[in-house]
């Protein structure tokens, strides 16, 4: 049996600092970072620097910072052991996070 996992972390993705304190504090974060950066070609380590002042220039980059944040949350989350077969979240980040790990 599963249980429900309420992830709302989009006001604390908008925190400068959360991405690098979230690829510090676990490397599974930064190979999450890196990974994405691969993808879409772009030093996302560099953008998400606390130093950037365009840190959240643009609506992408607030999206995709929120993206990012939710989905180093919850592989911290599964990395505990704690996994949900049920998502419900405010932001598309949320569903979408959860729609990656789930399948």
């Amino acid at each position: 049996m599963s249980s429900p996992v309420f992830m709302f972390p989009g006001q604390t993705s908008r925190y400068p600092e959360i991405i690098e304190k979230l690829t510090t504090y676990d490397t599974h974060c930064a190979d999450i970072l890196q990974k994405a950066s691969d993808i879409l070609s772009r030093d996302l380590a560099q953008h998400y620097s606390a130093a950037n002042p365009a840190i959240f220039g643009r609506n992408r980059d607030v999206q995709l910072g929120v993206f990012l944040a939710n989905h180093m949350h919850l592989t911290l989350l599964e990395r505990t052991g704690i996994r949900s077969d049920w998502c419900w979240g405010s932001a598309s980040a949320n569903i979408i996070t959860w729609y990656i790990s789930a399948h």
